[in-house]
Parts: C-alpha cells; structure tokens; sequence
C-alpha cells in the first residue's frame, strides 16, 4: 500500500490534515490518485505520548440555536492529554459515517473514499493511562460547517508537550457528528438553508463562547486536575 505525497492527493490531504481546502484545490485530485490511498497526520513533536478520550456533554440551561425542536444544546469532544505510555488502542480519525458526510459538502466529485478519510492514521491512544501532575488546558473549536477532527494533528502535538486539549464538535455546525442516541448530526440547518439561528447571528458568538465554557467545566478539568 502506498503512502501518497502531495501534490497528487491535494484533495485527500486538506480533508484528513485541516478539513479546510478551498473547493478548486480539492477538485485537481483524479480518481486514479484516490485509489489505496493511507493516509496519516503529521507525527507529534513532543516527547509525551498522547492518549485521547471522547466526551458527549448536554447543557440542559440552553436549548440548540439551531434546531430549538431537538432539545438542549449537545457538544462532542475529543479530549487529548500527555500520557504514561502509549498504551491502548490507536485512536481512530473519526468514523466511515462521518467521512462519507464531510466529502459529500467539501469535496464532492474528488473520488475520495469514506474508507480513505476515516482511516486516517493517527497517534494518539484510547484508553492509555494519563500523566500525573496539572497541565495547562487548550480549547480548539472548528470553524462553522468542520469537524473537529481537523484539529487532530495540532491536538496531538499539543498533548505530546504536555497540554491538555479539548477539541468541540458543536451540534448541527460540523460537516457530521456523531452523538449518541441522535445518530449523525450535520450542518443541513447551516449549510444548506443558510439563515441565522434564533436570536440572530450574535447567537453564534453568545453559543460558542458558552460551549468553551461548558467544556473547561465539565469536561477537560478532569484531566488537566490530575
């Protein structure tokens, strides 16, 4: 199995590494260039290895801007942190699902597979044994209509020099998260029928900036307390 260089995987790159490609560059890639495609981040330059965790919080005190029918505003995070040893499982990129959804709005017509993008090596471990002591807490929130797993590369570098890193999937703003008991939630509301949420488009700022709040508390100060 090869391990493709740029330029010749340009598309499959912007989506595994930052997600964030403009819609010409990703359209240069062939359909011959996507075949056996395996695909990895960038290495981690610290010396800690990095374990990763996945959290699902629910902020019962707001309701989604979004779709206020769906209840109270839901949150994924991906939590990294320096760890013992590089015990565990190796920590997936995220799932075929959400693969199949983010090359469907970004890069549509490329040929890239969902297998290609969810296969995504990377670095960090589940389950691995956290390091002792406290550690600084970085936030990384996407911008609107990404997943979170474009973050990975600088979460796992970040969590490999010691900090702990929460990276936020917020509800119905991602390409497509997963949540569990509500399936695949995507940016349909968002990108598709573009329109402020209720309360307008300050609403946006007012809801992100809750969600990183909601995240050092309920979240992430369980391992940067350590």
């Amino acid at each position: 199995m090869k391990t493709p260089r740029l330029p010749a995987v340009a598309a499959a790159a912007c989506l595994a590494l930052t997600t964030a490609c403009a819609p010409m560059a990703c359209a240069t890639t062939s359909t011959a260039a996507t075949t056996d495609l395996h695909l990895q981040l960038p290495r981690p330059t610290g010396a800690d290895p990095v374990g990763r965790d996945i959290l699902s919080l629910v902020d019962t005190s707001r309701k989604d801007p979004w779709v206020p029918a769906s209840g109270p505003r839901r949150l994924m995070l991906s939590l990294h942190y320096p760890a013992r040893s590089a015990t565990g499982d190796p920590a997936p990129y995220m799932t075929k699902e959400e693969a199949a959804s983010l090359i469907q709005r970004k890069a549509p017509g490329t040929g890239l597979t969902a297998e290609a993008i969810s296969g995504t090596r990377t670095y960090a471990r589940t389950g691995a044994r956290p390091e002792p002591g406290r550690h600084p807490l970085v936030v990384l929130s996407p911008g609107l209509g990404l997943p979170r797993a474009g973050l990975t590369a600088l979460a796992e570098d970040l969590a490999s020099r010691g900090y702990v890193v929460a990276s936020i999937d917020h509800a119905y703003e991602s390409s497509g998260t997963t949540f569990p008991g509500a399936g695949l939630l995507t940016c349909a509301p968002l990108c598709e029928q573009p329109k402020p949420p209720e309360g307008g488009k300050a609403a946006i700022t007012t809801n992100r900036a809750c969600a990183t709040a909601s995240s050092s508390d309920n979240g992430a100060l369980r391992h940067h307390r350590m």
